[in-house]
């Protein structure tokens, strides 16, 4: 069943107008009159229903139900990434980070990156598309740009925090269902400096992702995928 993003769906109305973006999108699938769907506000909040096309420009979503938190994992989930100087690499990283449920994504300024800044609007986009793409119900918060220093300042709303090393221990040894924020670093990895401030942190656990080095997208992709 296809997804579509309706920010403004809340239990009291019993129909809404589709935005032109999502028209759009609609067309593109080759969605029909009547056609049931999936519909989201972005908010923890769906619901599944038809789709009545009026006219080319004009569709309403008329709803059967309502469903809370539908596609999420059960526990909080965050990236912590380096910029990567390819940002087609950086933004695929991110779109599949969206799709394996993160809630909340960090850009990280190291002393390895060259680029300290991104285009968050770009971020917004490909996170609604990956929300629909998977069927989830929550778009992630996208912060702007942090260092390693930053991120670690009042940041205690998640019990630990996994970093990707060679020496750690084995992904399979974590408990499962605890609020984790997953730290990777850009191309060169993380400084000493840089290391020795995260250890400072009794939350942090170093895991092993494989005997294999991997790219920093990769890297990211898979410590997500260990987690959910």
């Amino acid at each position: 069943m296809n997804c579509i993003y309706l920010p403004g769906l809340i239990r009291e109305k019993r129909d809404f107008q589709i935005p032109q973006d999502e028209i759009k999108h609609i067309k593109a699938l080759r969605i029909g009159n009547e056609e049931k769907v999936i519909v989201t506000n972005g908010k923890g909040l769906s619901a599944k229903g038809n789709v009545n096309i009026i006219k080319k420009s004009e569709s309403v979503f008329y709803p059967d139900g309502f469903y809370d938190n539908q596609g999420e994992n059960s526990f909080r989930l965050a990236l912590a990434m380096g910029i990567l100087d390819n940002k087609e690499r950086f933004e695929f990283a991110f779109e599949k980070a969206v799709e394996l449920g993160i809630n909340e994504y960090f850009p990280l300024i190291t002393n390895h990156t060259q680029r300290k800044k991104v285009n968050k609007e770009r971020l917004i986009a490909k996170s609604i598309s990956a929300m629909k793409q998977c069927c989830r119900s929550v778009l992630p918060i996208i912060y702007s740009p942090v260092t390693i220093e930053q991120l670690f300042q009042d940041n205690d709303k998640y019990e630990r925090i996994i970093l990707a090393d060679f020496n750690g221990m084995r992904a399979d040894e974590l408990k499962n269902n605890v609020s984790t924020l997953v730290i990777v670093g850009p191309e060169g990895g993380f400084s000493r400096e840089e290391i020795e401030l995260m250890k400072r942190d009794n939350r942090l656990i170093s895991i092993n992702l494989g005997n294999r080095r991997l790219r920093a997208e990769t890297a990211a992709i898979v410590a997500l995928g260990l987690l959910i």
